[in-house]
């Protein structure tokens, strides 16, 4: 997820000017990073190996932030753009809109925000989710804990198998048995709940253009504009904002797919299995 803290365009635009122009973007974003890790590091607890986030007890407190107070009457509060209302996007700007003086927008290109709840399932560590617990609002945590599946005795873990059905190896690291299994569905449909004040669709990001005293102006295809301190590229592997800001990165292929297919829950399909099944 490209994160832009975009500055003033550098007048040479040879491959060391480049660099440094990114360099400075990283620097510029330094402050709320260590802001933010600050922020969902308030009230933070230990947590057990394996434990089930939904069992985890918070002791209540609000969220509460290290950051500097930018909300006074001489500073503006940040102002921050996240391109791309994906599960990431909405994530961040949930977290956002309970950070103090950070004003946050989501834009999104397509028309609604039903048309992309589709999907299978992401798998989210243990700490993750009790992270999320802590920071999100109480209404927000309870429609995504119902989005988390069981986790299997041992922690969880992968098997890959031949088309014929002959094992290949299976993956159960401790970091992986420490994942748990969450409805990708469920998890948007509760980061859409209460976003209704930061988020924004029908707005297809075009370009940004870095402004002389900081900051940037986002275009959209819309013939819209918005101007940010920092702009969040959440666009996905296709991101439109890396491209623009890294023109030479590419998306290497590794020669490798995985599929996810879904199919009807019958008595046969469930014979087809093999194995006791459990819910997601």
């Amino acid at each position: 997820m490209p994160l832009l803290g975009l500055g003033p365009r550098p007048r040479r635009q040879n491959a060391r000017t480049n660099l440094r122009r990114y360099n400075d973007k990283v620097i510029f974003m330094l402050p709320l990073q260590k802001g933010l890790e600050a922020f969902l590091d308030q009230h933070t607890k230990p947590t057990p190996d394996h434990a089930d986030p939904r069992d985890i007890e918070t002791n209540g407190a609000g969220p509460k932030s290290d950051m500097p107070d930018r909300t006074s009457n001489d500073v503006k509060p940040l102002k921050v753009i996240i391109i791309g209302a994906g599960i990431g996007g909405l994530a961040l700007a949930q977290l956002l809109m309970s950070a103090p003086g950070i004003h946050a927008t989501c834009y999104e290109r397509s028309d609604g925000v039903d048309d992309r709840l589709i999907g299978f399932r992401v798998m989210l560590s243990g700490s993750t989710l009790a992270m999320l617990k802590r920071k999100l609002s109480k209404e927000v945590w309870a429609h995504l804990a119902l989005g988390i599946g069981e986790t299997p005795e041992g922690g969880e873990k992968i098997e890959f198998f031949k088309g014929n059905g002959d094992k290949m190896f299976v993956w159960d690291s401790d970091p992986m048995k420490d994942q748990f299994a969450v409805s990708r569905w469920q998890l948007r449909q509760a980061l859409l709940h209460q976003a209704e004040p930061v988020l924004r669709v029908c707005h297809a990001f075009e370009r940004y253009v870095p402004l002389p005293k900081g900051g940037a102006r986002v275009y959209f295809t819309n013939r819209t504009t918005d101007e940010c301190d920092l702009v969040v590229g959440a666009d996905g592997w296709d991101s439109n904002v890396r491209k623009q800001l890294i023109p030479n990165a590419a998306i290497k292929d590794v020669g490798m797919a995985v599929i996810y297919f879904k199919i009807p829950l019958t008595e046969e399909s469930m014979r087809l299995l093999g194995s006791p099944i459990r819910s997601m």
